[in-house]
């Protein structure tokens, strides 16, 4: 089923295209707007107008961007992040992922800038995966890259030609895949000029490398390799380094029987002075190979697969062929493990699925998310673990990865819908922590290396969102043999080690003794919490810094250290009881900066003086409410306060604060200056639920991509992706991204985790999971009688005197549960059944509790009916 019509008709693609539903029902995105001509394609960056969008096509391993223009950059992040075929059209290197084809002594390509007058081209983005048909005159072309799922270092490429004619016709067709290496060494500031000094610094690095190209007819195979002139300078590939040193092997693979294609090498043979293919580069029928070796810098090396065919009408060839990288030197060893990772590889992505009667399209923007969430896998060789990277400019751009704070917003959601990621996420924090201090990084920066990124050197809040994440995964698992296992400290020469019951201790260590409390006795704020920038909104930054309390701080330990202390029990009593003792104190510090209308912001650290008596601060509003510190009274002036200030001011999500602050970096509107974040509206949206569930429900519509959509149509980010952050509706530049002196996040305003986990989160939690000690609660806060969530985890389902539910185990064990009864329409007691037995039990308070054994991997059944 394609292009339904509820999908295709609504305003959900903004002025960009439309969604539809694939053949595998889930949703992809048609995207139609003519970006070479239609002006709303236009968005301002650093480096002034660009109409360049794209879309993630990645598995757990490989990052591919497909942009509009029709060509598609590859990225390997094993070891820093590291383009392969970088798009540089000044220097003859155009990326790949599209086709030239030959007929009739004419050459055109699939390029959309390129397609000839008569042609026509459709667009769709899937999940994992992009797709173009080109149709010209009577021949079309059908080109599919996929990302399969599971960790291969490769896209499946499959070519289809198509003669729609009524007569025979011969043609010559190309595959293009370049090779241009360009690692992503960290860079502090990306903005315009500085973009381009750092694009210069990085291709420098490859002096470094001696460039060969190969071809071997056996293994249908050409590859570049990149080895070192001076492999006794370089430090050894376990050592930690700004840059990679040992960069992959990049290849192109034919899939089919018969005879090889052949292949193409070398660009300047192949490509004229214009940057388009010679004419006899199409019609040569041999390889055309490099030389074997040279300096790494030039940027004439391409890999191309060709063919030559002829066509019957109605005839269509189809060419399957892998395009990825390696770490290997036996080619033939390296290509026969990739086709065993492909065979290997699940079916079908994991992804979490919503209904309700009343948001039908709401489904498909939760699939979306699941997708867009993992797409920013990182298989981390140095720290040997995978991490879902925040991604967007930082990574992108800066080359860099973090922080703590952002890794587990995404535990929180993988816990759901991957598991085996969030339990490898939780190990990657730890390995992060410092072997003397204990503390966490703010970001990865090349192969191993930390950083605090200058003015990000002692945040403050890292420790509690890697405990917090901590509670989650062990109470929606019960996979407590994370807890005994042996994991490295940084850097991992030391030998520094210790069990994760002890990773989980530094931190709390660290948190007491580092980051310390203020004379208030709340946690002080350091150069920030979860806001970067909080110190600036202090006359008096560095007693600040030195001094200031941190209310966010304080909200979110009285919250997420009570939840692990009740989840660890009696398995670490003592840690349980600081755990408590930590909570306690920071719920009784806090009620004193309770206004009567909102939370204060917190101690500026200059005696008494409190920031956020007389501004909401929407970012430190949630976790108090999470942490039941306010009465029903309290409770009410909250929502009442939010929803005045911060929400109804917005046509999509909440100010994160309002009024805005005048001052030195401060753009009002813009960043945490009264902008709008989804890390904020992710728990905002929860936290409201808690208060109202038909307030929470409501704000939460209001932070979906269709509402960003109808609000800002000609913004094309926001619509399949986005960044973390958007301007207000105040601000000059409403609804766009922000763009300030060291992160234009404008410049790279899509792939940020934070857009994606956030939704995910809200969904899972006002559906109604809630970890509990050793019990799982099920308390649904949709204000519908009918609805139903599915995990890979777990999943259940609402309807008047029916709910049901499934549990699959990570691991063995006895797993209790507490459900809140359906909506009654009889009198008739409701029965419960485990797997089809009946049990006998009576409601406490609405809530069915049951205990029953699983095993891992099998997934069992409850009903209620």
């Amino acid at each position: 089923m394609e292009n339904t019509a509820d999908d295709a008709h609504d305003a959900s693609g903004g002025a960009f295209g439309h969604w539809q539903t694939d053949g595998d029902g889930l949703p992809r995105f048609a995207y139609t707007l003519d970006h070479g001509r239609d002006p709303r394609a236009q968005y301002r960056t650093s480096d002034g107008v660009s109409r360049d969008h794209w879309h993630a096509v990645a598995n757990d391993r490989i990052t591919a961007l497909d942009h509009n223009e029709g060509y598609v950059e590859v990225l390997d992040w094993d070891r820093c992040g590291k383009y392969l075929n970088r798009w540089e059209p000044k220097r003859r290197q155009f990326a790949g992922g599209y086709t030239y084809a030959y007929q009739r002594g004419r050459t055109w390509s699939t390029l959309w800038s390129q397609l000839p007058a008569q042609a026509s081209q459709k667009r769709y983005f899937g999940m994992g995966y992009v797709e173009k048909r080109t149709r010209f005159e009577e021949f079309s072309i059908t080109e599919r890259i996929e990302a399969p799922p599971g960790n291969a270092g490769a896209l499946v490429c499959t070519t289809s030609l198509t003669n729609e004619s009524d007569h025979i016709q011969e043609f010559v067709w190309l595959a293009y895949w370049g090779v241009n290496l360009h690692i992503l060494l960290p860079f502090p500031v990306m903005t315009h000029r500085f973009k381009h000094v750092a694009a210069a610094w990085r291709r420098q690095f490859n002096r470094y490398f001696v460039q060969s190209m190969h071809v071997d007819e056996a293994l249908k195979t050409a590859w570049a390799c990149w080895d070192l002139k001076h492999p006794e300078k370089a430090p050894p590939r376990d050592r930690a380094s700004f840059g990679d040193y040992y960069p992959p092997s990049v290849f192109l693979t034919s899939m089919e029987e018969g005879a090889p294609p052949a292949f193409i090498t070398d660009g300047r043979t192949f490509f004229d002075e214009d940057g388009f293919p010679r004419p006899e580069a199409m019609t040569d029928e041999r390889n055309n190979p490099a030389s074997p070796h040279c300096d790494a810098r030039r940027a004439d090396m391409m890999l191309g697969l060709k063919r030559a065919a002829t066509l019957r009408p109605g005839e269509t060839v189809r060419e399957r062929f892998l395009y990825g990288y390696v770490h290997a030197i036996n080619m033939a060893t390296a290509a026969a493990g990739i086709k065993a990772s492909l065979a290997a590889a699940p079916k079908m992505r994991s992804y979490i699925s919503f209904h309700v009667p009343e948001v039908p399209w709401l489904d498909r923007e939760v699939r979306w998310h699941s997708y867009y969430l993992q797409a920013n896998t990182i298989q981390s060789e140095f720290y040997d673990t995978r991490f879902v990277d925040q991604g967007s400019a930082y990574g992108m751009l800066h080359g860099a990865s973090g922080a703590h704070r952002d890794f587990a917003l995404s535990i929180l959601s993988l816990s759901y819908l991957r598991p085996d990621i969030a339990r490898d996420m939780l190990r990657f924090s730890m390995c992060a922590q410092d072997g003397r201090t204990g503390a966490l990084p703010y970001a990865h920066i090349g192969v191993g290396k930390v950083s605090g990124a200058g003015i990000h050197a002692r945040s403050s809040d890292l420790d509690l969102f890697f405990l917090w994440a901590a509670a989650e995964y062990l109470g929606a698992t019960h996979d407590f043999s994370l807890l005994e296992e042996t994991v490295p400290y940084h850097p991992k020469q030391s030998g520094h080690a210790g069990t994760g019951l002890e990773h989980l201790q530094r931190a709390l260590t660290h948190l007491v003794h580092h980051v310390g409390f203020g004379s208030h006795s709340l946690l002080r704020c350091g150069t920030g919490d979860w806001n970067d920038a909080l110190v600036a909104f202090s006359r008096r930054k560095l007693a600040t810094i030195r001094k200031g309390e941190s209310m966010l701080n304080a909200g979110l330990a009285a919250f997420a250290l009570s939840l692990l202390a009740d989840i660890l029990g009696d398995r670490a009593p003592e840690f349980a009881l600081a755990l408590r003792d930590i909570a306690t104190g920071q719920a009784r510090a806090a009620r004193n900066l309770w206004t009567g209308r909102w939370w204060a912001r917190g101690y500026t650290g200059i005696g008494d003086r409190v920031l956020g008596e007389d501004r909401l601060f929407l970012d430190c509003q949630a976790f108090p409410v999470l942490a039941g510190l306010l009465d029903a009274e309290q409770r009410a002036a909250l929502l009442k306060s939010v929803e005045r200030t911060c929400i109804q001011s917005q046509p999509s999500g909440a100010s994160c604060m309002h009024p805005p602050m005048r001052g030195l970096f401060l753009e009002p509107g813009a960043d945490t200056n009264g902008g709008v974040w989804a890390a904020v509206n992710a728990w905002t949206a929860w936290s409201l639920s808690e208060m109202d569930a038909q307030a929470g429900w409501d704000f939460f519509l209001r932070t979906t991509m269709k509402q960003r959509a109808e609000a800002y149509p000609d913004i094309w980010y926001g619509i399949w992706s986005g960044p973390d952050g958007y301007n207000a509706c105040s601000h000059n530049y409403p609804g766009e991204t922000y763009l300030h002196a060291v992160t234009p996040m404008t410049d790279f305003p899509v792939m940020n985790s934070n857009w994606h986990a956030g939704p995910l989160l809200d969904i899972i939690k006002l559906s109604g999971i809630c970890p509990r000690g050793n019990t799982l609660f099920i308390l649904p806060k949709i204000p519908f009688d009918t609805f139903a969530l599915n995990t890979p985890l777990m999943g259940f389902s609402y309807k008047p005197d029916f709910h049901c539910g499934q549990y699959t185990p990570v691991v063995s064990g006895e797993f209790s549960f507490a459900v809140r009864e359906p909506v009654r329409t009889s009198n008739r007691p409701l029965e419960l059944f485990l797997d089809n037995v009946p049990v006998a039990i009576e409601p406490k308070d609405g809530l069915y509790h049951f205990t029953t054994f699983g095993s891992k991997g099998k997934a069992f059944r409850w009903e209620l009916q």
